[in-house]
């Protein structure tokens, strides 16, 4: 494991996790602690591999429903050696699990593919694809993310559903697909979202600023998931990451505090002492500019792109770089946002003035991420913008 980005054989463990962060919700339904639907679902998950040779043959990414993907998650953990084995035996070639895919919207991009999914389960098998008990159960309720939240308990608050899509509540399957090289999947399938609209998870595409509070140590625009804080013309707020305005905003950032990176690694030049801890010091600050700067180019490419879709802006250098190309992006092409942007650009306006003007100072170092950019995350960003000499 590299302890600096969270990765495990190149996969983004943290990006994946905050992907996946609503599964345990999705499986905790009543039917989910029964011998004989669990059973059902080995024996669906079965038929869906399977169903691969048949999805690959038609250009089709394959959606799973719950209790599929509950075992499809279930095979992958028992043992990756064993995984990896079977699917070989079983269809002939691994079964690559991507969670990226989570537009739930009305034919958007997961829809189309899961009603492909059941159209070729309905021609192959003769029978509907649908699970009982399985199937999308709408996004958690608040109290899901409370240490105390048990999956049976008598407060029913707990276990109503939220979300702005309820309606597909028992109709769609899971988020999980399986990316497929030549699918039909394209940059039409993920427009931006204007401003005045409303994006693919029914949020809104812009939020406006709270205004300054007058006690001091209250921030009134604090950290919010999905959103970067910033200034675009006279939009000053919260910009989905569907827009373009918020990727424009984190490059801005990002060019901020790669100039304070290097201003720390200039004047740790004249330090003595050994207060910077020499050239390993140096060795980390280079290592976290370069990821910077590459973040800071893949971002600023998604800024001017025709639509939210493509491996754009990957500098030539890491065009190969599995772990570089998968932090940032689905096998598929769609867009990942890890954590570590937050930490990069923040998404609050604790200081995020300043930096998003690229003004420089301490706000400049990504302070408006709230608590977040004390962690280094994924892209390598770093927490500490001090750097300890000159700081």
């Amino acid at each position: 494991i590299d302890d600096n980005s969270l990765f495990l054989g190149g996969f983004d463990l943290l990006g994946s996790t905050d992907r996946q962060a609503t599964f345990l919700w999705q499986v905790s339904g009543p039917r989910f602690v029964n011998d004989d639907f669990l059973q059902e679902g080995v024996d669906q998950y079965y038929k869906f591999l399977k169903l691969r040779k048949h999805a690959k043959k038609s250009s089709i990414v394959l959606v799973p429903t719950y209790q599929i993907d509950l075992m499809w998650h279930t095979h992958i953990l028992s043992s990756m050696t064993g995984y990896f084995a079977d699917c070989k035996a079983i269809m002939g070639s691994t079964l690559n699990h991507d969670d990226s895919l989570n537009d739930r919207s009305d034919d958007g991009p997961l829809d189309r593919a899961f009603k492909d999914t059941k159209a070729l389960w309905q021609k192959s098998y003769d029978e509907e694809y649908f699970a009982k008990g399985g199937m999308y159960r709408g996004e958690p309720p608040k109290e899901y993310y409370n240490s105390s939240w048990l999956s049976r308990i008598s407060n029913e608050e707990a276990q109503i559903p939220l979300g702005q899509f309820l309606h597909m509540i028992d109709v769609q399957g899971a988020s999980s697909t399986n990316p497929n090289v030549g699918s039909n999947l394209g940059p039409g399938d993920f427009p931006w979202t204007p401003l005045d609209g409303t994006a693919p998870d029914g949020s809104p595409a812009f939020i406006k600023r709270t205004l300054k509070s007058k006690v001091e140590g209250v921030n009134t625009n604090p950290f919010k998931q999905d959103y970067i804080f910033g200034k675009v013309g006279t939009y000053v707020g919260y910009f989905h990451i569907t827009t373009k305005e918020a990727y424009a905003v984190l490059s801005k950032r990002i060019s901020a505090r790669i100039k304070k990176k290097e201003s720390d690694v200039a004047l740790a030049a004249c330090c003595t002492l050994g207060l910077c801890n020499g050239a390993k010091w140096k060795k980390e600050m280079d290592a976290d500019i370069d990821m910077l700067k590459t973040t800071k180019a893949i971002t600023k490419a998604r800024s001017t792109a025709d639509a939210r879709f493509g491996a754009v802006g990957i500098p030539e250098k890491y065009k190969d770089d599995k772990k570089v190309s998968s932090t940032h992006y689905s096998e598929s092409g769609g867009w990942l946002f890890p954590a570590a942007y937050y930490d990069c650009g923040g998404s609050c306006g604790a200081g995020a003035m300043g930096a998003g003007e690229g003004r420089g100072g301490a706000s400049a170092c990504g302070a408006g991420a709230c608590g977040t950019a004390a962690r280094n995350g994924p892209a390598g960003c770093g927490g500490g913008c001090g750097g300890g000499c000159g700081g």
